[in-house]
């Protein structure tokens, strides 16, 4: 009996480092598990942080490009109003010379007519004049002849 109880103490002895031995290897891999997992840990967080830090960067970014893009849209904003300022000025004076253009030309067209009336007033003086010269003259060829006849009659009467 001393060599069965022997034999069932050195087997259990040999199947306890045996679990001892499986034991201390499992304890080994979970702690290697316990340490990979930590540094996967370590890593994601390394990462979670340098993300939150891009995303607190491109917020950043965002708000200064919202405050950038209310810049120009004020700046386009003032220029549309500039453009229409000058619209209506461009207008108003293509209004002003269609107005001077009319009056030039209405000032024209009366400077012409009073010219015409001129012109025909002193054609018609002209050509009274005309009438009384060619009247004069033709006094004077009358008294021309008058006279011829008178010395006529006067170189008649000597004879």
């Amino acid at each position: 009996l001393s060599d069965e109880v022997d034999s069932a103490a050195e087997e259990y002895s040999q199947k306890l480092m045996d679990l001892s031995d499986e034991l201390s290897q499992c304890k080994n891999s979970l702690a290697e598990a316990v340490r990979s997992l930590k540094d996967a840990n370590e890593e994601h967080e390394e990462t979670v942080t340098e993300k939150e830090a891009e995303i607190k960067d491109l917020k950043e970014a965002v708000e200064e490009l919202k405050g950038k893009l209310k810049d120009v849209s004020t700046k386009a904003e003032e220029l549309r109003k500039d453009v229409r300022s000058k619209e209506d000025d461009l207008a108003d004076l293509k209004r002003e010379m269609k107005a001077k253009e009319g009056k030039h030309e209405r000032e024209s067209a009366r400077e012409k007519a009073t010219h015409d009336a001129s012109k025909n007033e002193l054609l018609t003086e002209m050509e009274e004049m005309d009438g009384k010269l060619q009247k004069m003259q033709k006094s004077l060829d009358d008294k021309d002849k008058e006279l011829a006849i008178s010395k006529d009659a006067a170189f008649a009467e000597l004879e």
